[in-house]
């Protein structure tokens, strides 16, 4: 069986699946632009900032709007949300939200072997596989999908599914980071603030703490306050999207 790298690499070639856009910045500038070019795991991921309040303040309705929105324009990873909760006109339903991500993933959807992994990795509405998550994370992580970077990072730093390589997580991170996902941003502020994979830098684990509190992440802020750093995050303004008609469901 192809390993979660080959398998990624392969649909990253446009083998067994439509051609991805995943390797961009995670930014609210650069999620619209994308929006704007069709690419609907942007608008998946803009949803997601909106449901935690990330990068703009949290708004339960506008993310459920955009759920629905992209699941009814074919995104698997959507639709599959969308069972997940019982959204729009989405039951709620388990075994669907499954079949979802199974498919997207059967068409290369990075969000679907994402969601997919995660499931395998807690045991929710499968049965637990840690191997299979990381291997699943690892698929999404080489189509660029940030949040799989992350997680992937999380598993080499806990040894879930894969040994323990402290060093590997922390690259992970950085990638992630650099893309502006935020776990990661706060994932690696803690590496450099215990100098796990990384050298011990606490200048730089402040600054990523700052910069995680400053796109709306809360523990980045809880973890300034332990160390005994007093600071107000940047105010982040509400994002400009348009929402699907009213009677669509939400």
């Amino acid at each position: 069986e192809e390993t979660g790298r080959e398998r990624g690499q392969a649909k990253k070639r446009g083998v067994g699946g439509a051609a991805i856009m995943c390797a961009d910045k995670y930014d609210v500038d650069s999620l619209l632009a994308r929006c704007e070019q069709g690419d609907l795991v942007a608008a998946y991921v803009l949803a997601d900032l909106h449901y935690y309040g990330h990068y703009t303040p949290q708004d339960m309705f506008k993310a459920k709007a955009l759920y629905v929105d992209v699941a009814d324009r074919g995104h698997w990873g959507a639709k599959g949300r969308c069972h997940e909760w019982g959204w729009g006109s989405y039951e709620r339903d388990g075994k669907k939200k499954v079949e979802c991500w199974q498919k997207g993933r059967e068409e290369g959807d990075p969000v679907s072997i994402d969601r997919l992994g995660f499931c395998y990795q807690h045991g929710i509405d499968v049965e637990e596989d840690k191997q299979k998550a990381a291997a699943l994370y690892e698929e999404a992580a080489c189509l660029g999908y940030a949040n799989a970077i992350s997680y992937l990072g999380y598993c080499y730093d806990s040894g879930e599914g894969v040994g323990v390589d402290k060093k590997k997580a922390a690259s992970l991170y950085i990638e992630a980071a650099d893309k502006g996902w935020p776990d990661a941003i706060y994932n690696l502020a803690a590496c450099y603030d215990e100098g796990d994979g990384v050298e011990k830098d606490c200048a730089s684990a402040i600054e990523l703490f700052k910069r995680a509190a400053d796109i709306g992440y809360e523990d980045g802020r809880c973890a300034l306050r332990r160390r005994g750093v007093e600071y107000i995050p940047k105010m982040i303004g509400a994002v400009e999207v348009k929402l699907p008609a009213v009677g669509s469901g939400v």
